[in-house]
């Protein structure tokens, strides 16, 4: 049952982050609410391996918490290391164009 909770936020998360952090173009619509939910799910495992109580509110209050925190930072990190990706293979592309273009003229000489 309380796992259901950590779905239902997530998903009320994943709905709201393009409002706040922007939408992007370099990961999906599912990678907020998917996150948050990977995120809070870990944390709740640990703090429930560890003993704390479903009942107690300091499982409820770091788990809420922590999923945002999840959230902007998996797509923080995706959205950098997908613009560094890109760029790599932009300038892997004009760096074959050039060279490609230049053998052409090899040719024609």
């Amino acid at each position: 049952m309380e796992i259901t909770f950590l779905v239902i936020y997530s998903v009320i998360l994943g709905l709201v982050a393009p409002y706040v952090i922007g939408k992007s173009l370099q990961y999906g619509e599912l990678v907020p609410s998917s996150s948050a939910l990977v995120g809070g799910s870990i944390l709740w495992a640990i703090f429930t391996w560890i003993g704390l109580s479903y009942e107690q509110v300091w499982i409820w209050v770091i788990v809420m918490l922590a999923m945002p925190a999840c959230l902007f930072a998996a797509t923080f990190w995706l959205t950098k290391k997908r613009n560094a990706l890109d760029t790599s293979e932009l300038d892997r592309i004009r760096h074959s164009a050039t060279t490609g273009a230049s053998k052409k003229v090899e040719y024609l000489s």
